[in-house]
């Protein structure tokens, strides 16, 4: 399976996608010519030591090969030096890192760790880490995944959040708001109008005001274990 950071590297060239690992959809992207076992370009990954994307010391990111043949252009040490070039690249506009901010905008963030957002809107994260909050989540602002001790207050409108894991909590989710998994001790405080969960897991619990849910209750019509 792919890992962050996967990328194409040519001759000429390196390709990658911030949102995207898949080696194979950025061959299809850029219209490269894979010629099964003698292709003209190679398949790498910049990865963490620990698997942890949110740390942005480079020396603990090492280069991996994700194919046996390499075409005799391809110089191992000199590409990991590339890709820690173009990792520092993303740090800078992918990460927000102990920040606070007023509002996020129609952005594509892949970490936001130990930082405050007053309102996101119609933006995307890829992970909370640590301590982050997001007051508010507008229109069709989505977080893939929030961990430890990650907090939204108010999600509203079409707002997503994928799956909540450890100790996140989201107060209050308003209008057409979804959480799809909910998983350990991650908590919803309050679901009004048609806001909804799609499966409960672990200790998560929903307080819904005075009436505690949890995944081994008989839950509501529009919040369900599967």
């Amino acid at each position: 399976m792919c890992q962050f950071l996967s990328a194409i590297v040519t001759k000429n060239d390196v390709y990658y996608d911030v949102f995207d690992d898949s080696h194979e959809a950025l061959i299809k992207k850029h219209r490269l010519n894979d010629n099964g076992n003698n292709p003209d370009f190679v398949r790498v990954e910049i990865t963490h030591q620990n698997r942890d994307i949110s740390n942005t010391n480079l020396d603990e990111w090492t280069l991996r090969v994700d194919q046996d043949y390499t075409p005799n252009w391809f110089d191992k040490k000199e590409v990991e030096i590339l890709m820690k070039k173009e990792l520092k690249k993303v740090f800078r506009k992918y990460y927000i890192i102990n920040a606070e901010l007023e509002l996020l905008k129609d952005k594509k963030i892949k970490i936001l760790k130990d930082s405050k957002i007053k309102t996101m809107e119609n933006s995307q994260v890829s992970v909370m880490r640590e301590n982050s909050q997001v007051s508010v989540m507008r229109e069709n602002s989505q977080v893939s995944v929030m961990g430890e001790n990650s907090r939204v207050s108010v999600m509203r409108e079409n707002s997503r959040v994928s799956v909540m894991w450890e100790n996140s909590r989201v107060s209050e989710m308003w209008e057409n708001s979804q959480v799809s998994v909910m998983r350990e001790n991650s908590q919803v405080s309050v679901m009004w109008e048609n806001s909804r969960v799609s499966e409960m897991w672990g200790n998560s619990l929903i307080r819904n005001n005075y009436e505690i849910i949890t995944p081994n209750k008989d839950l509501k019509i529009r919040i369900w274990k599967d």
